[in-house]
């Protein structure tokens, strides 16, 4: 049975924004079709998504590189992990991904 994820502690551009379509396409790259570790707590948002991080083949976390790649931002609202927000604040410093756009507004995803 399918289990969908809501990623922790990041937030993706919404169909239509910026970079909505490189972060899906970055993402099923990264996963699809391939074993994938789930980092849990058991926990469901309302929609019954499982949240957690996806730990990829080589041991990487899906969530963290798309912070890293400017493809999603530290989801500060439900997260206080320095880890992500540090992987945040580089990726703007490098102006990656949505933060290449003058005016990103956080708010818009």
């Amino acid at each position: 049975m399918p289990v969908r994820i809501r990623f922790l502690h990041v937030n993706s551009p919404e169909r239509g924004r910026p970079f909505y379509k490189v972060a899906k396409q970055f993402t099923s790259d990264a996963c699809f079709r391939k074993t994938v570790q789930i980092r849990h707590a058991g926990n469901f948002d309302k929609y019954g998504r499982l949240l957690g991080e996806v730990v990829l083949p080589d041991g990487r976390v899906l969530n963290k590189e798309l912070v890293k790649q400017g493809l999603a931002v530290h989801f500060k609202k439900y997260s206080t992990s320095t880890e992500y927000a540090n992987l945040e604040i580089q990726a703007r410093k490098q102006r990656l991904g949505i933060w290449s756009i003058a005016d990103y507004s956080v708010g818009k995803l």
